[in-house]
């Protein structure tokens, strides 16, 4: 038996881990905990390699590689609720601000720690994923369809447009893989609360680092 879990935890299917806001975080995701429990699984099996990358950053900084870095980790896990890791990230990006590069190696090393941590303890207490129900899917789309609905919504969220929601719905489609579900989730928690500029500001750094195609780009 996983001791992790608590009764309550078993009835909701959500774990109960130190330095993880459940509640906070399914209020954010609309109570969708079968999307909760995949944005967690996700988060860890996206990160595992992260703790490495914010320690070799952290030496030699690359500012703008580690400020996304920490941007990202920074969205994801506040939208999960995993507060060591937002904390952690919140702190790199002021010591980023801040110009200090002692400041700047030892937050990375905090954060990649914190990743570390958190990482091993979803992995040990997340419950087994269903087996997936096997049915049609959209395949997923090239590069040009990509950059013209990100295109479609950078400009629907800088206009404030609820019709950002339906262009989020073929995003979801085209981005299908499970290392993009974290973001998807914080970003569509973000929209719901009508946090339109948090949200622009979270697809143009995640666009960033993923090296996403831009409309008109060669």
């Amino acid at each position: 038996m996983n001791d992790s879990f608590t009764p309550e935890s078993h009835r909701c299917g959500c774990p109960q881990l130190p330095g993880v806001e459940t509640a906070s975080a399914l209020r954010r995701l609309g109570q969708d905990r079968g999307l909760y429990l995949d944005s967690l699984r996700a988060f860890a099996d996206v990160h595992q390699d992260t703790p490495e990358r914010l320690r070799r950053l952290g030496l030699d900084p690359d500012a703008e590689a580690l400020r996304l870095l920490a941007h990202t980790l920074k969205g994801e896990a506040g939208n999960l609720g995993i507060t060591a890791v937002r904390t952690a990230a919140g702190q790199l990006d002021a010591a980023l601000r801040a110009c200090s590069e002692p400041e700047i190696a030892a937050s990375a090393e905090m954060l990649a720690d914190a990743v570390a941590r958190s990482v091993r303890e979803l992995q040990a207490s997340l419950p087994p994923q269903a087996a997936a129900v096997a049915g049609p899917r959209s395949a997923a789309a090239g590069a040009p369809a990509l950059a013209a609905v990100l295109a479609a919504l950078e400009g629907q969220l800088a206009d404030r447009s609820l019709r950002a929601n339906d262009t989020l719905d073929r995003l979801e489609a085209l981005l299908a893989g499970p290392e993009h579900r974290p973001f998807l989730a914080g970003l569509r928690a973000l929209m719901v609360r009508l946090r339109f500029a948090e949200a622009l500001q979270s697809l143009r750094a995640e666009a960033a680092l993923r090296v996403w195609p831009r409309e008109g780009a060669p």
